[in-house]
C-alpha cells in the first residue's frame, strides 16, 4: 500500500496532530508526503480516494488509469454512486 496526494509536496512529514494520534494508538510510522505520479498509478492495481472531487481530478489527469480509480465509498458499495447519479440527474444545473 502507498499513499499520495494531488496537492502534496514530496518529503513533508505528517501533521503534528496526525503524529500525535498515531503515537497515542501505538502505531509506528515513517510518513513522508508524495505527489501522485503516473509511475505511481502504473504501480497500483487500485486507487481509492476520499472524495468524488479527488477521484474525478485523477480520472481527468490520468484517463488511462480511470478504470482503477474509485472513491472509498463507491468501492465498498457501488450502489452509492448509482444512487448519486440518479439524484443529480434531476437537479437543476
Amino acid at each position: 500500500m502507498k499513499s499520495a496526494g494531488l496537492m502534496a509536496i514530496d518529503g513533508y512529514p505528517a501533521s503534528p496532530e496526525t503524529i500525535q494520534v498515531l503515537n497515542e494508538k501505538g502505531i509506528k510510522h515513517q510518513h513522508q508526503s508524495s505527489q501522485i505520479t503516473s509511475e505511481l498509478l502504473d504501480w497500483a492495481d487500485l486507487v481509492l480516494t476520499m472524495t468524488v472531487v479527488h477521484r474525478d481530478s485523477l480520472k481527468q489527469q490520468f484517463p488511462e488509469h480511470a478504470p482503477s480509480i474509485f472513491t472509498l465509498k463507491e468501492y465498498v458499495d457501488p450502489e452509492i454512486e448509482v444512487a448519486w447519479k440518479k439524484l443529480t440527474k434531476h437537479m437543476p444545473p
